[in-house]
């Protein structure tokens, strides 16, 4: 069953969620494959069609329909009962369309929903709202996901396509709608320089654990949307990180099945997949891309 400790579940394919249960022993140095022998499926049930969810405090799943908030009738009770409508709610539609985010706060007396960009995908607002009747109001703040740091500040991830992300502190308590919302980490670029002035790539960085560089991976599938700002990598280095041998892949790269045969082949036991993966973003003619599949995308 779903109950606490897993507040961070994600849904595998739009309204149905995979709920499994893993009891996983680790090596003092490393974490391999045979670890997970005991990983298997408990069961599935069907959920409201929407993309983000989020776990109450008293361990039922709470989520975003439309423009309403739904939440479980019970702890695995697998119906759901309409809250009631978010006011001033608006999201973008499609298969990536919906909020952003679903975030309840720790104390469960509120929840923070990022809008996505809104039905033109371009007016972006956080909405934070008391679970007990809905009141409360949207800020214009970017975003792209959410955390909640306590029960008023909300860390924000943004930043706009093709350029260095940062990381924000929205007060959920300042006046609306133009809150203080101040940056904390900036320039966040997730790519090495290499000293040319050439595009560069889009980057995967690891780091071992006493902080120094092992090494880099560069994207090798740069998609269509991507070229004007990336250029692609023609490298599939496999690291030896705290004795596993670790090989990455970025996004779009999980669409060429190739790659991950040939990871399989020259021996990886983890592929790291980092991915950005939310909202079709909005192309230059200002047509959404609407991409129909992830080979479509690439």
């Amino acid at each position: 069953m779903l109950r606490r400790g897993v507040r961070n579940a994600r849904v595998a394919g739009i309204g149905t969620l995979i709920v499994a249960a893993a009891t996983v022993q680790l090596a003092p140095l490393a974490a391999r494959a045979d670890a997970f022998t005991d990983y298997g499926l408990v069961g599935t049930f069907d959920l409201p069609a929407a993309a983000k969810f989020d776990v109450l405090a008293d361990g039922r799943l709470v989520t975003v329909v439309g423009t309403s908030l739904y939440a479980e009738t019970a702890v695995g009770a697998r119906t759901f009962t309409s809250l009631g409508v978010l006011p001033g709610a608006s999201f973008p539609g499609g298969a990536f369309g919906g909020p952003a985010f679903v975030r309840v706060a720790p104390d469960g007396t509120r929840v923070a929903i990022g809008n996505n960009g809104g039905s033109t995908w371009s007016e972006y607002r956080v909405g934070v709202f008391n679970l007990a009747d809905l009141s409360g109001t949207w800020f214009n703040v970017p975003h792209y996901d959410a955390a909640w740091i306590d029960n008023r500040h909300l860390a924000l991830t943004a930043g706009a396509w093709g350029a260095p992300s940062v990381v924000t502190a929205l007060d959920t308590l300042a006046p609306a709608p133009e809150p203080t919302n101040p940056v904390l980490v900036e320039n966040i670029g997730g790519g090495i320089r290499d000293g040319r002035r050439l595009k560069p790539f889009n980057s995967y960085v690891l780091m071992d654990r006493r902080g120094e560089l092992v090494g880099a991976y560069r994207k090798n599938h740069v998609t269509v949307l991507e070229r004007d700002y990336f250029r692609k990598g023609t490298s599939r280095p496999i690291f030896m990180l705290c004795g596993v041998r670790v090989a990455v892949g970025i996004c779009a790269d999980c669409a060429r099945g190739e790659l991950l045969d040939e990871y399989g082949r020259r021996g990886a036991d983890l592929v790291l997949m980092p991915h950005a993966w939310d909202a079709d973003p909005i192309l230059r003619t200002g047509r959404i891309a609407a991409w129909r599949s992830v080979a479509h995308m690439v």
